[in-house]
């Protein structure tokens, strides 16, 4: 199974339109927030964030990418709420 950590803070990153308010939401420092998005773009090959220093938003690629994973994110996460209540 491939790790979700990327695109989940990839998800809350885009959510709090920083990297220091999905940071201190996941428990995570900033530079391990930034470390990981860019990581992700990297794999993916395409800038999903475009980084002032105010703000933080998506670029279109970064638009489908949220729109795209944070359903499967959720059903996911869905799917274990369920089977942890069956157990």
């Amino acid at each position: 199974m491939q790790d979700l950590k990327p695109i989940r803070v990839f998800l809350e990153v885009a959510a709090q339109q920083s990297f220091a308010g999905a940071a201190k939401s996941l428990r995570m420092t900033p530079a391990s927030v930034t470390r990981i998005v860019a990581r992700l773009e990297r794999d993916l090959g395409q800038q999903l964030l475009v980084r002032t220093t105010r703000q933080v938003s998506l670029t279109s690629a970064g638009a489908i990418v949220a729109a795209r994973y944070r359903p499967l994110v959720e059903a996911f996460d869905q799917v274990g709420n369920e089977l942890d209540r069956e157990m």
